[in-house]
């Protein structure tokens, strides 16, 4: 009898994992359609990105093992900072997790 049978008196119980491959096959919908129905889904989905999207994202560069200054000239540093005329990085960030989160086709 191992530990866990001994702590628990039994058996231990099984535990069943759900892996979702592919979003369109819950209920017959799309990822879109499962987002637009489910209160649920857009909770979590918006929690996470939200709080993601509160980071700092900044850009280093490296000039050797030891040394990476950060770097505020770059392409990426300035669509990091002003996206475009009517995004803000935080919306942007948040928008692309968002989507990432519900269009990933695999989840776990």
């Amino acid at each position: 009898m191992g530990l866990l049978e001994r702590v628990l008196g039994g058996k231990p119980q099984q535990r069943t994992s759900v892996y979702i491959v592919n979003a369109s096959s819950v209920k017959g919908l799309s990822a879109s359609q499962l987002y637009a129905t489910q209160p649920a889904l857009r909770s979590v989905i918006s929690f996470l990105a939200d709080n993601v999207a509160g980071l700092p994202l900044k850009c280093y560069v490296r000039e050797s093992d030891t040394s990476r200054p950060r770097d505020v000239t770059s392409a990426l540093a300035r669509v990091l900072s002003e996206p475009n005329g009517w995004q803000t990085e935080h919306e942007l960030i948040r928008a692309t997790v968002s989507e990432y989160l519900l269009m990933t086709r695999r989840i776990g």
